[in-house]
C-alpha cells in the first residue's frame, strides 16, 4: 500500500529540487547529510538521523558549500555552553 504524498503549502518562487538528482560526489552527499542532520531544527529528523537528500537543510547547504568547508564545519565540536548576561553584553 503507498502513501499518499505530504500536501506542504508552496508557492511558485519555491526551489524544487529535481526528482532525479544523482549526487556527483557520493562522499560529499554522506558529508551534507551529516551537517544537515547537525544543524536542523527539525527534532524528528534530528534524533531519527532521517534527513535525506529531497529536504531543504540538503540542498540548501548542497548550493552553498563546497566539500571541503562542509568537513571543516563537521570539524567543530558540538558543544552548547550556557553563557550568562555580563558575559554577552
Amino acid at each position: 500500500m503507498t502513501t499518499a504524498p505530504k500536501k506542504r503549502m508552496t508557492n511558485e518562487r519555491d526551489f524544487i529540487p529535481d526528482p532525479n538528482y544523482v549526487a556527483a560526489d557520493p562522499e560529499k552527499e554522506k558529508l551534507l547529510l551529516d551537517l544537515a542532520c547537525m544543524i536542523t531544527n527539525r527534532i524528528k529528523a534530528k534524533l531519527t538521523h532521517s534527513v535525506k537528500t529531497e529536504d531543504p537543510e540538503y540542498w540548501m547547504l548542497d548550493e552553498l558549500l563546497t566539500k571541503d568547508e562542509v568537513k571543516f564545519m563537521l570539524s567543530f565540536k558540538k558543544t552548547r555552553v550556557g553563557y550568562k548576561p555580563e558575559v554577552l553584553a
